[in-house]
């Protein structure tokens, strides 16, 4: 397994845990379509100049025909509504129990992968997928 992968892997956990709270206490005066519009404006300022020094990758891109702009146009649409989704769960739950809530997700990569490519799932990301959904019932509901 590649060592720099799980590093990021946790160094992403670790954002998003911050960022969840960071959110929670800004969500106390604002509300999550303001949070994600506000967020969008600025992610797009900061890779901006990444954009462009990647011209070439974009017109690879370009070239490559519509099913890459329509997966990358779904995937950002998919992308806002799962935004959106985890700001109002953290407006009116708080960041604890919706990333716990949140964190049955790999149960369902693991069913969306199996209907759209076929992925070839062992049991064991069954049987972790089901103790991560079934720990997330217990702390939400008796936590």
């Amino acid at each position: 397994m590649d060592k720099t992968g799980i590093i990021f892997a946790i160094l992403a956990s670790i954002a998003w845990g911050m960022l969840y709270v960071i959110n929670q206490k800004i969500l106390n005066s604002i509300s999550p379509i303001l949070l994600l519009t506000i967020s969008s404006i600025i992610t797009t300022i900061f890779l901006l100049p990444v954009l462009l020094f990647r011209l070439d990758e974009i017109k690879l891109f370009i070239t490559s025909g519509p099913p890459n702009l329509f997966l990358i146009l779904f995937a950002q649409l998919l992308l806002i509504c799962a935004t959106f989704s985890i700001l109002y769960s953290i407006k009116s739950l708080g960041a604890a129990p919706a990333a716990i809530i949140e964190i049955t997700y790999p149960f369902f990569v693991i069913i969306i992968s199996l209907i759209w490519t076929g992925g070839n799932v062992k049991f064991h990301f069954y049987l972790g997928s089901a103790l991560i959904m079934l720990g997330s019932f217990i702390l939400v509901r008796f936590g």
